[in-house]
């Protein structure tokens, strides 16, 4: 496996406070249109202003000799944050210190150890030990592997 890494590259869009990350600029340009918004041409208009990212995640892509690439982000964050949500999972909603698995899946008759549901919405709200947050979004429909 060839891997690449490094920063990854940001626009404002959307408001202020709000940035879309890619891992380089040509995926940007490869990128499929977005599943999370009602009009994906939203998600591809920059906007004005002096706002940027309080955190800049990095992004690790391992090219896989058969199959698919695996990417890997990584927000890094201060010791004491806590994690919320990842969408549609069993479990509680407080997920500091878990592992989340967000893949589409018949789950019928689901538990409390059940990895993933039926739909995948791979999100987390992070709560800073200032009391400050911020929401990740994981715009995609591939497996999704979440540790806090």
């Amino acid at each position: 496996m060839a891997a690449a890494s490094g920063e990854m590259v940001w626009v404002r869009v959307l408001e202020e406070g709000v940035f879309r990350f890619d891992a380089s600029e040509a995926a940007r340009a490869a990128a499929a249109p977005s599943l999370s918004f009602a009009d994906p041409r939203r998600r591809e208009a920059p906007r004005e202003g002096s706002d940027a990212p309080a955190v800049i995640p990095t992004c690790q892509v391992a090219v896989a000799a058969v199959g698919d690439d695996v990417q890997e982000v990584v927000v890094k964050l201060p010791s004491g944050t806590s994690f919320y949500g990842t969408g549609e999972a069993s479990g509680p909603l407080e997920r500091t210190g878990k592992r989340v698995v967000t893949w589409n899946t018949d789950a019928w008759g689901y538990g409390q150890g059940t990895p993933s549901l039926y739909q995948s919405h791979p999100w987390v709200l992070a709560v800073l030990p200032n009391g400050k947050a911020l929401g990740v979004l994981a715009d995609t429909t591939c497996r999704c592997e979440l540790k806090f």
